[in-house]
């Protein structure tokens, strides 16, 4: 294993570059993601604005009291949810845990290349449409499973899982066995 990754074809095949090709610098590499985010379709910018203010508003208000109401109110709380507070199932999608900061980029990197894929093949509204019921149909099934199985999922639950699962469906059944196009580009 050491012997390969000393070999830089290796290197650059696990980095996203062809051999042979220079490894674009931090500047470069900045100015190509920009130029991807801008170049998304308009309801896709605006979801992924939401999701990085509400992460950031989440990881500023911490472990304060403004920050555990806000976390109780716009998780999805499968018991709250059943009682009405059916806001919970299109809310939890664009927060996540403060310490989540791995699942948030996940879905965040997801959602800006299977969204912006989507988004542009389909109109906007439809697109929006799309993802807010991937995310309440999530968040019904999550709650509906917390009536059999109350320890696996009666707990309150944040992140873009319902509509992130429902892209990777989509672009599985659309284009079959193709790498995903991370950020517009480079397969994932």
């Amino acid at each position: 294993h050491r012997a390969m990754s000393k070999d830089p074809r290796i290197r650059h095949l696990h980095m996203g570059f062809s051999p042979g090709t220079q490894v674009p610098s931090v500047t470069e590499l900045w100015t190509r993601l920009r130029n991807s985010f801008h170049r998304l379709p308009r309801v896709v910018q605006v979801i992924l604005g939401l999701q990085v203010a509400s992460y950031l508003l989440i990881l500023l208000a911490g472990t304060t009291d403004f920050g555990i109401r806000l976390t109780g109110i716009v998780a999805l709380t499968p018991t709250l949810f059943f009682k009405g507070w059916v806001w919970q199932g299109f809310t939890y999608g664009f927060f996540h845990l403060r310490q989540d900061l791995f699942p948030f980029l996940v879905d965040i990197a997801l959602v800006w290349s299977l969204g912006g894929l989507f988004a542009g093949r389909w109109r906007s509204t439809h697109f929006l449409f799309f993802y807010l019921v991937s995310g309440l149909v999530g968040a019904v099934l999550h709650s509906a499973l917390a009536i059999p199985f109350p320890n696996q999922f009666a707990h309150p639950v944040l992140g873009a899982s319902g509509p992130v699962y429902a892209l990777l469906v989509a672009y599985r059944l659309v284009f079959g066995e193709q790498l995903v196009p991370l950020f517009g580009g480079t397969p994932f």
